[in-house]
């Protein structure tokens, strides 16, 4: 080898060595995010619901969106998406969601300078709005099965602009409310809701749909009725899931009862008692079977629990019913609603 092959050989290994240990040149970094750029690619329309930081100061982007799906569209999707059941949502409510109509999820974190404060805005895309309603009731109007989604929550306290009508839950330190399609929760860890309702407000603008709550639950009578308490229930899981949050008779209403319908359920208060009225759908035929169903259990059940329920069949499509049909002010609450469902 000729002295310049040598030389040039030495300084080839040297910049090498240099490159590697982030010496004598530039060291690769990710390119910086237009923090208001359009979105683009295969999530801009769900990245799009997504707050803008020009509306939002003093809050920057703490790391990129994550985008998550349900286990099937992840295996064929190479693009970065995550099994929503490793998400803060959790396997459980993954599962509810999966049941009642879900398509994805986006996440992104917020970060204040010179700040250990982080927020968090999370957008759940479901089928329609009935699917979103009805996740939404069972996860944050009923009781969840873990943290991820409210403690010590109070219903209807947070008037989410742009999303009048939509129902929205809140606690000290985060909001969740439905809209359209679309299921959001705005996370200010250590902060309280007057810090985060500006976020939720720039989110429910965002989503240009309406805030109506399925034709079932609209037909509920509204008078007496306790805000919030309306749940939504389509599938075994959901089914499942709020059984104990309706008392003893609770445990009647199983999914047999419910087949292929959807159920509403509303708790209303009267003269200090609270009364639990239910309604199931059918989509063409089935309140029959599902009363003889009901009764077939009741039969056998305790004396108790047999009057702790009432029901009737409205034709063919419709069953109604109390979980406390001792008293009298939940007579009119039934009349009223038999009358909405045209019987």
């Amino acid at each position: 080898m000729s002295r310049r092959s040598a030389w040039l050989t030495v300084w080839a290994i040297a910049l090498a060595a240099l490159a590697a240990a982030g010496i004598g040149g530039c060291k690769s970094s990710p390119p910086e995010e237009d923090p208001n750029a359009e979105p683009t690619g295969p999530y801009a329309e769900i990245d799009r619901l997504l707050p803008r930081l020009l509306a939002m100061p003093p809050w920057k982007f703490d790391g990129r969106a994550q985008h998550y799906a349900d286990v099937t569209r992840v295996a064929a999707d190479p693009t970065g998406l995550v099994d929503v059941a490793a998400s803060d949502v959790g396997a459980a409510d993954a599962a509810l969601f999966q049941e009642c109509g879900y398509k994805m999820s986006v996440a992104r974190k917020y970060k204040q300078p010179d700040s250990p404060q982080t927020l968090v805005v999370a957008i759940h895309e479901m089928n329609d709005g009935d699917a979103a309603f009805a996740a939404y009731s069972v996860v944050a109007q009923g009781k969840p099965l873990s943290g991820n989604w409210l403690a010590g929550k109070q219903f209807d306290t947070v008037g989410v602009a742009g999303a009048a009508g939509a129902p929205a839950v809140a606690n000290a330190s985060k909001i969740v409310f439905v809209k359209g399609r679309y299921i959001v929760t705005v996370d200010h860890r250590g902060a309280t809701v007057p810090g985060v309702k500006p976020v939720a407000d720039l989110v429910a603008q965002n989503i240009f749909s309406g805030a109506l709550k399925p034709a079932l639950v609209r037909d509920l009578p509204t008078g007496h009725m306790v805000p919030g308490s309306e749940l939504f229930v389509t599938g075994r899981l959901a089914m499942d899931r709020i059984k104990g949050q309706l008392g003893p008779a609770g445990e009647l209403l199983t999914p047999a009862v419910l087949g292929s319908g959807q159920m509403a359920v509303a708790t209303y208060e009267a003269d200090g008692r609270m009364n639990t009225i239910f309604a199931i759908r059918y989509a063409s035929a089935g309140a029959e079977a599902a009363e003889a169903t009901l009764k077939g259990a009741l039969a056998t059940a305790a004396a108790p629990l047999a009057n702790s329920i009432a029901f009737q069949a409205v034709g063919n499509t419709h069953l109604v019913g109390t979980l406390t049909p001792e008293e009298e002010s939940v007579q009119q609450v039934l009349g009223d609603l038999i009358a909405n469902l045209g019987g």
